[in-house]
């Protein structure tokens, strides 16, 4: 074969293997979707975690012809009935003040109140309580018609995701907003949020897009004239900001105002 045909074999086959990796690739300015959906005959295991990020237990849901069947096993908890639910956001962040308020409040795609799984009206992800075992160890399961795992206004796949909550306390199935059931002890995320899009621009651009650049104005015994301080005070810093001029202003003592 002749050398020519030989570079040109080689070449062509470099194109082919860069072609196909660039195709998989997402382009700059996309968004990330939120998570994908389950198929419905595929059951969606959720990992529960708690407030140290220890794996505590797992949550399953599958879509069939009567709901969405939940179920679930959850170990490390104190003994008695624990109040589980949706929440709005399918974040698990376990710092801050209190673990996991990053999933927001209640799951409540129909603006109903909080209520029992039996209830009427009730929020889409309203389970009720599941009751841990002197182990510490706790099992439900139920099936609801409140929600989706596939597309609408119902659906667990949101824009914001959806996390599940175990709570430490027990839920009274009553209360408004959220039945009163105490602090979070194990997250999951259903649904991770959708992610912005990935801008185009260059870091400089970005900042200088973002950036307030109020109007500069000379200075002027005028505009000295709009201030005012107290006897004794002396203005000892000015600015012109963005809805008029400020100042910092020094009394005798030290004070500052």
């Amino acid at each position: 074969m002749r050398p020519g045909r030989t570079v040109y074999s080689l070449t062509l086959a470099v194109l082919v293997a860069l072609t196909a990796i660039f195709a998989s690739v997402p382009l700059a300015g996309t968004a990330q979707e939120a998570t994908p959906a389950p198929d419905g005959a595929t059951p969606l295991e959720v990992s529960l975690t708690n407030a140290e990020n220890e794996g505590v237990g797992v949550a399953t849901f599958t879509e069939g012809a009567d709901g969405v069947t939940v179920a679930i096993t959850v170990d490390g908890l104190a003994p008695g009935e624990h109040g589980w639910h949706l929440h709005a956001m399918g974040m698990c962040d376990p710092s801050g003040l209190e673990p996991f308020a990053t999933a927001g409040p209640h799951w409540n795609p129909t603006g109903a109140p909080h209520g029992g799984p039996e209830a009427e009206a009730r929020h889409a992800g309203d389970f009720g309580n599941l009751t841990a075992g002197e182990d510490g160890t706790g099992q439900a399961e139920l099936t609801v018609d409140t929600f989706t795992l596939g597309e609408g206004s119902t659906s667990a796949f949101d824009s914001d995701g959806t996390a599940i909550i175990i709570h430490l306390g027990e839920d009274d199935l009553v209360s408004q907003p959220a039945g009163n059931s105490g602090g979070r002890y194990a997250c999951g995320v259903v649904a991770e949020p959708a992610a912005a899009p990935i801008s185009d621009a260059s870091p400089q651009a970005s900042a200088e897009s973002s950036t307030l650049a109020p109007e500069q104005l000379p200075f002027t015994d005028d505009m000295l004239g709009l201030l005012e301080a107290p006897e004794g005070f002396a203005v000892s810093v000015f600015a012109q900001g963005l809805n008029g001029p400020r100042m910092l202003a020094t009394g005798p003592d030290g004070t500052s105002i």
